[in-house]
């Protein structure tokens, strides 16, 4: 017999929730495969490396994922919306050209990474920790399949992206074990290592979907043109909120060793690595969510959609954070060998600042869904606020634990701000 409770709270048949279930299913299990490669690969860089390396690998990742941010803004946000609505009778050649942003965004990030590393050498040599010219190389080619797995789940056709994440965590295991192996293994390594993998699974991906660039019309009217104008119309304000958004909790990864010195930077990560898998649930539910909001406003049942998914995401990111919390000191001991074990007591407000990042999480999506960028702004904008006039002299002040109250300020202010916007604008709703 079929759920009748089910079919009436979801207003949709019971093939249909099925289905649902089945691409989230798949989802999950792509980036269960992806969190846990990645966990593996942070905890086992923070065991074998000095804590200096380690550092500047924190740094220099932070650094990546702010370029991402700009990627993410101006390519994978708007094709989130725009593969269920502008483009959906076109959606491989709509997402072939995305290739080409990609390619035109990466010269231009080489090109300033280069520089930014040129100059840090010739300004303090001694004190050029960072690797700049590896994390210009790796850079584009990490992105790439973040770029292509958010697309798999544009197309809810989450378990290719499954497959790629598992080709993924293959080739980065062996390439670490590898590298240990040989005793070549650093910042640098670590992340020609994530390049390796990331590559593999890119073109893996590429040749899934049958993406190419020959077929495109270039010329006026073309679907690579109208692609641009789109994402350039609905991306410039992404660009700022995404690279606003980065702040709350990767700003202390760089501004650590400028404070107080590289090895907390890695003792931050270190601890961080707790939380990612929670981390890494969020950013799968930001990308289903946001079609399943785009759905839910077409078939008017917006608001139910947002304050059932709000009360999910709250309810699994406490029980997440009481579980590793009460186990968080022994959990360090296991994992980094007895390192970081001094600092445990700064697991719970990291926690709790997860538990807050899974409640914005579903209002960023439920924002861009509306295509309300202004009100995702205003709300990273109140959060750089709290991060320059608390987080940052909190950290210069108590370092480790000046950053980790910063992190959870700015998170939280981020919450409050998306929530008064969201009510101010309910009536509006359906």
């Amino acid at each position: 017999m079929k759920p009748a409770i089910l079919r009436l709270a979801s207003g949709m048949s019971f093939e249909r929730v099925r289905w649902w279930l089945g691409v989230g299913a798949w989802a999950m299990v792509d980036q269960a495969l992806f969190a846990l490669a990645n966990f593996a690969f942070n905890i086992l860089l923070a065991r074998w490396l000095d804590p200096v390396e380690y550092g500047a690998f924190a740094a220099g990742y932070a650094l990546l994922w702010l370029v991402w941010s700009f990627y993410r803004g101006l390519l994978l946000d708007p094709a989130m919306v725009f593969s269920s609505k502008r483009f959906r009778d076109q959606l491989d050649a709509y997402h072939s050209t995305l290739l080409i942003g990609h390619a035109l965004l990466s010269i231009g990030f080489v090109c300033a990474f280069l520089a930014v590393g040129a100059g840090a050498y010739i300004k303090v040599p001694d004190k050029a920790t960072l690797p700049w010219v590896s994390l210009a190389l790796a850079g584009p080619v990490i992105f790439l399949p973040a770029l292509l797995r958010g697309l798999c789940r544009a197309r809810l056709q989450t378990s290719v992206g499954a497959l790629a994440a598992m080709l993924y965590a293959v080739v980065m295991a062996a390439g670490v074990l590898v590298m240990y192996r040989v005793m070549a293994l650093s910042a640098a390594a670590a992340l020609a290592v994530m390049a390796a993998a990331s590559a593999a699974a890119g073109v893996w991906l590429i040749w899934r979907f049958r993406l190419t660039i020959r077929a495109l019309s270039l010329g006026r009217g073309g679907i690579v043109l109208r692609a641009a104008s789109e994402h350039w119309r609905y991306g410039r304000w992404l660009v700022a909120v995404s690279l606003l958004s980065w702040l709350p909790m990767n700003v202390w990864y760089t501004a650590l060793p400028l404070l107080t010195g590289i090895e907390d930077a890695g003792v931050l990560r270190a601890l961080v690595n707790l939380a990612q898998p929670a981390m890494q649930g969020y950013a799968v539910l930001h990308s289903i969510l946001i079609p399943m909001f785009v759905l839910a406003r077409e078939n008017q049942r917006f608001r139910w959609t947002l304050n059932v998914m709000m009360a999910l995401a709250f309810a699994s990111a406490v029980l997440f954070a009481v579980v590793v919390g009460a186990f968080a000191k022994p959990l360090i001991g296991v994992l980094y060998g007895g390192r970081y074990a001094g600092e445990a007591f700064l697991v719970w407000p990291i926690l709790l600042a997860t538990v807050a990042m899974g409640v914005s999480i579903v209002q960023s999506a439920a924002m861009q869904a509306l295509e309300r960028a202004d009100w995702l702004m205003a709300s990273y904008g109140a959060a750089a606020v709290v991060v320059v006039l608390i987080g940052l002299p909190a950290t210069a002040i108590w370092g480790l634990g000046g950053a980790v109250f910063g992190q959870f300020c700015a998170i939280s202010s981020v919450v409050l701000a998306q929530a008064w916007w969201l009510h101010r604008y309910s009536r509006r709703i359906v």
